[in-house]
């Protein structure tokens, strides 16, 4: 391996840890939406017997740490690539993707929440907007 893609004391290339750390994070992602599906899926078909969608069970936790801990790290090394030392780069991606993350997972239960007490149409954004806008006649 040509040594000229390493920063002194690194043994893989940032690039690569971009690459791989993106595949990952991706990978995470859709293994989260569709275990969401089926949880979604789930409730929907026993309403009756279930109360809530249950988002929290391990699984799920897993799959959104997987994918928010790799975001955190393909953001990280990306920065590390432009130029940022390592500390500052991975620090940046902390401060950018902890909160956000946190605010997903906590938004995800007052969707779930307001699915269960209006049904799918009370998250319906589009037939939200569809419903204030003027009709316009030519």
């Amino acid at each position: 391996m040509d040594s000229s893609y390493l920063y002194p004391g690194e043994l893989i290339p940032p690039v690569t840890v971009v690459i791989i750390s993106t595949i990952f994070a991706v990978s995470f992602g859709l293994v989260f939406k569709d275990m969401l599906e089926y949880q979604v899926g789930r409730w929907q078909i026993n309403r009756a017997t279930q109360r809530t969608v249950e988002y929290k069970n391990p699984q799920l936790r897993l799959a959104f740490l997987g994918m928010s801990a790799f975001t955190f790290m393909a953001m990280g090394s990306s920065l590390h690539v432009l130029g940022f030392f390592t500390t500052l780069a991975y620090g940046v991606g902390a401060v950018v993707v902890v909160p956000t993350a946190l605010f997903i997972w906590f938004q995800l239960g007052s969707m779930f929440e307001l699915m269960v007490s209006g049904g799918s149409a009370a998250i319906d954004i589009d037939e939200y907007f569809a419903a204030t806008k003027p009709n316009s006649t030519k």
